[in-house]
């Protein structure tokens, strides 16, 4: 298995209320691993794509077991720098309707916002890589995290590997920063762009001209001819209720004008954490391998949508599970 892919993000220790109980209801957490890229990792690896991780972590035994947890996913973790002395971490209640989910970010004077440009040695990473994927988190994390990506994009192209970036809107963690006055250097001329509307108006200025399907095409295109990209993938989610989602995504082809359309997953959802990223992972995991985009959009929402009924921020389903769900969607037309 070929080292294709680098994943450089954040990595999280994510504490949760059980079942339906609230955060201060409860006097047990469950724990997981995770973070965007960490999911990204994870959902490639588990498809059979040689994955390493890049984040820095304090050297102790909670950041330990949370790395752990990751590498038991089958990403190649060895790159992991050490410094600093708090693990970022996070806490989700799961909310039932009328109530929402709830995030409550613990991030601030990480190990890992505390990088800096000059911190990690990209040009001996990125050799040999096919792929460099992040995401708009780990600028907003804060400045010395995106110049730190700033720098490994300008890597990638030097050693000529691609590279996908997922928006992943998260105005909690911008706080105060304008991500206006940062994202559109880190994506421009990238492989592949990953966001939803929403995202994309309030990280790119770039805002879709309606709401249904014809507009997300035509953010697709604007933001190709913008941002000279190679394709562009749009991510469209309803939330009907915390526990009843309905996905769907397109991605475009800059080079041909070609866009593929997924169909629309309704989905009883357990955990909706990660199902974005388990939908980059899949769709990386399909074009690393080059499979057309006619087969790659569908399996990568697949790949969500059971996510969506997995507990964690990772997917935990097999690619025969995955393209199992793909075939019977096909047939239920």
């Amino acid at each position: 298995m070929s080292r294709s892919v680098l994943c450089f993000g954040e990595l999280l220790l994510r504490l949760g209320a059980p079942g339906d109980t609230r955060l201060l209801q409860t006097a047990v957490l469950e724990w997981y691993a995770g973070g965007s890229e960490a999911n990204v990792a994870a959902q490639l690896a588990q498809l059979g794509v040689g994955t390493r991780y890049v984040t820095r972590i304090p050297s102790h035994a909670v950041a330990d077991g949370v790395l752990a947890a990751l590498r038991a996913h089958g990403v190649d973790c060895r790159d992991t720098l050490r410094g600093g002395t708090r693990l970022g971490s996070y806490f989700v209640e799961r909310g039932a309707a009328p109530r929402p989910l709830t995030v409550i970010y613990d991030r601030e004077g990480s190990a890992f916002s505390e990088l800096t440009g000059d911190t990690v040695d990209w040009s001996t990473l990125l050799a040999g890589t096919a792929w460099l994927h992040s995401s708009g988190i780990t600028a907003g994390v804060g400045r010395g995290p995106a110049d730190c990506l700033a720098t490994a994009i300008r890597a990638a192209r030097t050693h000529g590997t691609r590279v996908s970036l997922d928006l992943n809107w998260r105005p909690a963690v911008w706080g105060a920063r304008d991500p206006q006055q940062v994202m559109p250097s880190l994506v421009h001329g990238i492989d592949l762009l990953i966001g939803n509307p929403a995202a994309c108006a309030a990280m790119l200025d770039i805002a879709a001209p309606g709401a249904d399907a014809h507009a997300r095409i035509a953010l697709a295109r604007a933001l190709r001819d913008r941002f000279a990209l190679g394709r562009v993938a749009i991510t469209h989610r309803v939330v009907e209720s915390p526990r009843r989602h309905h996905f769907e995504a397109l991605v475009l082809d800059g080079a041909t004008d070609t866009v593929v359309e997924s169909p629309v997953w309704s989905v009883d959802v357990v955990d909706r954490v990660g199902g974005g990223d388990a939908f980059a992972g899949a769709l990386l995991a399909d074009l690393v391998r080059d499979v057309p985009l006619a087969q790659a959009v569908p399996f990568a929402v697949a790949a969500s949508a059971l996510k969506l009924s997995v507990a964690g921020d990772m997917n935990r389903t097999t690619r025969t599970e995955i393209e199992t769900a793909v075939r019977v969607r096909a047939e239920q037309g």
